[in-house]
């Protein structure tokens, strides 16, 4: 994967639990990845909408912050995996 500096106009601000739960906690994302999340989110059933009823709210909540650290958790297992990835390619290029 090639990462370039890119400018702000290329991303976008993702609210992790929805602005309407809070508007502070915030991620800048850019198109991309801003789509990705809104579809997890849509997947676990989360809607980014305002509830009125205090259970859904956090229901709701704790489904996107769960959202949220799983793709966390798997972007951390692929950086952990890449020094073997390229030990194994390094061993396969010298034999």
């Amino acid at each position: 994967m090639l990462l370039r500096r890119v400018t702000r106009r290329f991303l976008e601000l993702h609210h992790v639990v929805s602005r309407h739960r809070d508007r502070a906690l915030t991620l800048a994302l850019c198109f991309n990845c801003h789509a990705l999340v809104t579809e997890n989110l849509h997947q676990a059933g989360v809607t980014m909408a305002r509830e009125t009823d205090l259970v859904e709210f956090y229901r709701s909540t704790y489904r996107a912050l769960a959202v949220h650290l799983e793709m966390l958790r798997d972007a951390c297992q692929r950086f952990a995996d890449l020094p073997d990835k390229k030990e194994q390619k390094c061993l396969q290029k010298h034999r």
